[in-house]
């Protein structure tokens, strides 16, 4: 049985501290990559937006 409560206590010490950091770090990682998809996504309707008003703009002079 101390075996077993032994065994636990490491289990308890060493993979709370492992999954907290893995939990920080993919949290960071997929915050950068979620921001870049938006920018570019962004950035491409904004040319399409731009396109579109400037063939507006020609069709109407």
């Amino acid at each position: 049985m101390k075996l077993l409560t032994k065994t636990s206590r490491y289990y308890i010490f060493y993979t709370i501290p492992v999954i907290l950091f893995s939990a920080i770090f993919i949290y960071f990682f997929l915050l950068e990559e979620i921001g870049e998809s938006n920018e570019s996504i962004l950035l491409t309707r904004v040319k399409v937006i731009q396109s579109s008003t400037l063939k507006k703009e020609m069709v109407l002079c």
